[in-house]
């Protein structure tokens, strides 16, 4: 488990919300070789980011061929999505 994600998230209030998101966000670029590589494509400075709007979403296509992920573990559950298209589904793998 990554406590450094859930110390973040765990002490999310009205107050700090903001900078709660932020946080998330400076993690996720460090620690998600997927999203991290999607910034550096982007030309991104993750420094430069200072609000929730200049945060680059990442596309929803990545979770159909990528394994996004902030660590290497084994999944205890891997959450699909239906697939209406007939297609490649996206997966979201769940450490614990």
């Amino acid at each position: 488990m990554n406590k450094e994600f859930f110390n973040i998230i765990s002490e999310v209030n009205g107050d700090n919300f903001h900078q709660k998101v932020l946080d998330v966000f400076n993690f996720q670029a460090k620690s998600n070789l997927v999203y991290k590589q999607w910034l550096d494509c982007l030309g991104v400075n993750v420094q430069s980011v200072k609000t929730i709007t200049d945060i680059p979403f990442l596309p929803v296509s990545f979770f159909k061929t990528n394994k996004v992920v902030t660590s290497v573990f084994d999944s205890k559950v891997v959450f699909e999505s239906s697939s209406t298209t007939g297609v490649d589904t996206s997966k979201h793998f769940v450490k614990d």
